[in-house]
């Protein structure tokens, strides 16, 4: 089973894959129905760096502070 990191991982690698696919199209019509690819491709970046946020919390590292007591 994998873990929440490698989740993460796997998401963040499948939303860099579609971004590397699409053309550099712009917002159209067809039909009626809007196609905007400019929003598109900023959501998939938005989530590509709440991704690579959630990854680096994961992964660490992680500092802990300790205080003594005298």
């Amino acid at each position: 089973m994998a873990t929440d990191l490698q989740n993460l991982q796997t998401r963040r690698s499948a939303v860099l894959a579609e971004l590397a696919t699409l053309s550099p199209t712009r917002t159209y019509s067809i039909d009626g129905q809007s196609v905007d690819h400019d929003r598109y491709r900023a959501s998939l970046l938005d989530e590509a760096a709440q991704l690579n946020a959630l990854i680096a919390a994961l992964a660490g590292p992680i500092e802990l502070k300790s205080r003594g007591v005298t």
